[in-house]
């Protein structure tokens, strides 16, 4: 098992003995993402990613409309020319686009690849899958065992809870007649009955909402059959953690030392140990 690692700036990229390469957002493609590089800067990531035997992929996890697929085909013929090993994506329309231009596929789609049938049935048309989070480990690690081949698996990140294409923030902000920029600042939403507060924030793809902790595997990582790859998500990471969250989770998968739980990070494990649904209760 190796890491891939969500990439926040370009001075990030350092040799780690367990991350074997770094997740890029791209303009016009990505919107869930850390950072959206222009594609004028991949060489030169691509280049230090390289010096230290990484490789790098790219966050297509955008849902298109027709005239984004148009412009996202210019997108992609402008990076074929480069060395990318993996395109993430979540939208079917990109799929069959990508199709036609031979793209290395991985598909993610949060909350959708929860059963074993829906894994391996993309595993065959894939180069491979993210197994979905919002599951039992009980569920991870029979999902895991029974793929054919291996699977990736997401170690660490805000979940994203909530998407939508709609400028849901701009329509709030008009509809209180507020002059807030619904794009500028760190914005998050409190429900009636909780305390916690969720990310939210809109951009040119439309309105997300993130879980209000960071979700996390930690011993569970070895019980895992058949996964290659794990995947850190630094979305609304504080960029002073980042160094200190890769070299504790480097550490960890290459030696079994340290405990991610004395960074002071903000952490749960989603559905992991619960049930991940309300019953009823007489």
């Amino acid at each position: 098992m190796k890491f891939i690692v969500e990439l926040q700036h370009k001075s990030q990229i350092k040799p780690y003995q367990a991350v074997a390469g770094w997740l890029i957002g791209v303009e016009s493609l990505s919107s869930q993402g850390s950072a959206f590089f222009p594609i004028s800067e991949l060489p030169g990531i691509i280049v230090e990613a390289q010096t230290n035997r990484q490789f790098v992929a790219i966050n297509a996890n955008k849902i298109f409309n027709d005239a984004e697929l148009v412009k996202a085909e210019k997108v992609i013929d402008e990076l074929k020319k480069l060395d990318i090993k993996y395109y993430f994506y979540t939208d079917l329309g990109f799929f069959e686009l990508a199709k036609t231009k031979k793209l290395p596929l991985v598909y993610q789609a949060s909350t959708y690849l929860t059963n074993s049938y829906d894994v391996n049935s993309f595993l065959k048309e894939n180069e491979n899958v993210v197994v979905a989070p919002e599951i039992s480990f009980d569920e991870l690690r029979a999902i895991t065992k029974q793929a054919p081949r291996e699977v990736m698996v997401e170690a660490f990140g805000r979940l994203t809870i909530f998407y939508s294409k709609r400028k849901l923030m701009t329509n709030y902000f008009q509809y209180r007649s507020w002059d807030n920029n619904p794009r500028s600042g760190d914005y998050s939403i409190v429900e009636e009955k909780r305390t916690e507060h969720y990310p939210i924030e809109e951009n040119e793809s439309g309105t997300t909402i993130y879980s209000s902790h960071f979700y996390y595997l930690w011993e569970e990582i070895w019980s895992l059959s058949n996964v290659g790859y794990l995947l850190i998500r630094t979305k609304w990471l504080d960029q002073a953690f980042f160094e200190p969250l890769i070299k504790v989770y480097d550490e960890y998968l290459s030696e079994k030392t340290g405990d991610i739980k004395s960074l002071g990070i903000d952490l749960f494990q989603g559905a992991l140990y619960r049930q991940s649904l309300l019953t009823k209760v007489r």
